[in-house]
């Protein structure tokens, strides 16, 4: 892998391998320029096929352009791996992509599903009385919600949140923490918003509160913070592992808008 100096390297790249009927899970337009300024961003090609490896805290995220699916190619990844791809729909999922990338040695992990909904169209909020839900009061509990959500999800593509993140969160109020009636933390959520629409980014509750409709809980408080009108937009990717949390999203009348994405891994284990 040789590390990207520039931004025109990245372009150059991008440039000769997005051909017609391309394969290409290149979701790095916007971030390139930053990943190479702080050295993050290596790549290998050979005549036909491009890999491009953005450095992770304790592995590698791998984006690529695919014109060869028969070649027998082995980029030089020095630690583990994961790559994402985004399909639509059972029909379209994207057998040949897996194949060559098995071939490389890679294993698929998670399906993650989007879901949407729009305030209109939402069950009212549970009348909950064993859980209040808030805004984090401070960095203490930033820090204390963004533990739980990297430990709760998968360390390869469940978001992992960084500590120099936390200041941030913490000044937009982006973490709303769910406490029990004797003050005990029992679950966050970490919310974003784009464009006018609002991002669950994670939900997690502590092992011992679940089956207590915690998650329920911090999902309502989200809808009613973020509501303005009753066309107010929510949107979430959920595992479809997650049997729990899926059934909660459809009882609050989120809607699967048949977009996915496939994670697969490649460890040195």
């Amino acid at each position: 892998m040789e590390q990207l100096t520039t931004i025109e390297q990245y372009n150059s790249i991008a440039e000769r391998y997005r051909r017609l009927g391309c394969f290409s899970n290149d979701y790095l337009q916007a971030r390139a320029e930053g990943l190479i300024a702080r050295g993050l961003l290596s790549a290998e090609w050979t005549n036909n096929n491009a890999y491009l490896l953005e450095s992770k805290d304790g592995f590698y995220r791998l984006y690529y352009y695919l014109n060869d699916l028969e070649a027998d190619d082995k980029p030089q990844f020095p630690g583990d791996v994961v790559t994402e791809i985004l399909y639509r729909g059972p029909a379209r999922y994207p057998k040949a992509e897996v194949v060559f990338l098995e071939r490389m040695g890679f294993n698929p992990n998670l399906v993650r599903d989007q879901y949407a909904a729009v305030y209109r169209d939402l069950a009212p909020a549970g009348d909950n009385k064993e859980v209040t839900v808030r805004p984090a009061l401070d960095m203490s509990e930033v820090q204390w919600a963004c533990q739980l959500f990297n430990v709760t999800f998968d360390r390869y593509s469940g978001d992992f949140i960084p500590e120099e993140s936390y200041g941030g969160l913490l000044a937009t109020d982006s973490i709303l923490v769910a406490m029990d009636n004797i003050g005990n933390r029992v679950g966050a959520l970490h919310q974003t918003v784009e464009r006018n629409v609002a991002w669950i980014s994670h939900v997690a509750v502590v092992p011992a509160a679940r089956g207590h409709h915690v998650g329920a809980a911090l999902v309502d408080a989200f809808v009613e913070r973020n509501h303005t009108s009753d066309k107010s937009r929510y949107m979430l990717w959920v595992q479809q592992q997650n049997t729990a949390a899926v059934a909660m999203y459809k009882k609050k009348g989120f809607t699967n808008l048949g977009k996915s994405t496939l994670s697969l891994i490649r460890t040195t284990n």
